[in-house]
């Protein structure tokens, strides 16, 4: 039916061949059924490969060197249904304790830095 859809109207493909469009309709979504799973094998596998450390944007440029073609979106959809979340690292913060400013710093402005009287 696919093959003739662009030549006849689906209406009248469906009628010639006694089949309900909504039969039609629905095979479609099965199929599109069958293919998320195996884009999420896909998806799942590349995300393994690498750690699980690839959000969608990185995700997509992996899938696109191995020829796979999807959006961000769809790949983002495709994680929350399987539960993949990217694991993230943040930066340590370490306060540099090790020298004081006044040891490297030489007053050579000659400045007093002592207060006279106090502000009122």
């Amino acid at each position: 039916m696919t093959e003739n859809q662009h030549r006849y109207s689906l209406r009248a493909l469906c009628r010639c061949l006694q089949v309900s469009r909504n039969s039609f309709y629905y095979q479609l979504q099965l199929t599109s059924k069958k293919t998320d799973k195996e884009l999420s094998k896909k998806v799942k596998a590349v995300s393994n490969d690498n750690y699980q450390s690839y959000g969608t944007r990185r995700l997509q440029v992996a899938l696109r060197k191995k020829s796979i073609l999807l959006s961000r979106r769809r790949i983002a959809r495709i994680m929350q249904e399987n539960g993949l979340v990217s694991k993230y690292t943040c930066k340590k913060y370490r306060a540099n304790t090790e020298q004081s400013n006044e040891s490297t710093v030489s007053n050579e402005l000659n400045r007093e830095f002592t207060v006279g009287q106090q502000r009122k």
